[in-house]
């Protein structure tokens, strides 16, 4: 837990730029109604950091950020997730033999596990 006395206005501002009510982002985030709702009246004592990163996702900031924390106090940042280029993708597939395109099915659960298992 930390102490957050920047969260109420930094939370507020965040929520109000993206035009979300404490229950939709209640909602979304999985974090309770009334827990967001104190963060936001400042009645809070500490705050559990895990609970603000799930906030903030749906917010579009980081925990760091509300929290006005140095960004390396929760370990190393997520780096951006690289755009999608499907079809760059699909004309990479197209020239692939049959041997090899059913070796890259065969991994693509795999691959979707491991990539599901970072984002969280």
């Amino acid at each position: 837990m930390v102490t957050a006395p920047e969260l109420p206005a930094r939370l507020a501002a965040a929520m109000e730029a993206g035009n979300v009510s404490v229950r939709r982002l209640a909602v979304a985030s999985g974090v309770d109604k009334m827990t967001i709702q104190r963060w936001r009246k400042g009645r809070q004592g500490g705050v559990e950091v895990a609970a603000v990163r799930k906030v903030a996702e749906e917010l579009g900031t980081s925990a760091e950020e509300l929290l006005d924390l140095p960004a390396s106090s929760e370990g190393p940042p997520r780096p951006p997730e690289p755009p999608v280029e499907l079809d760059r993708l699909r004309e990479l597939a197209a020239d692939l033999d049959p041997d090899t395109l059913a070796v890259f099915e065969e991994t693509l659960p795999a691959l979707r596990e491991a990539v599901e298992e970072l984002r969280k």
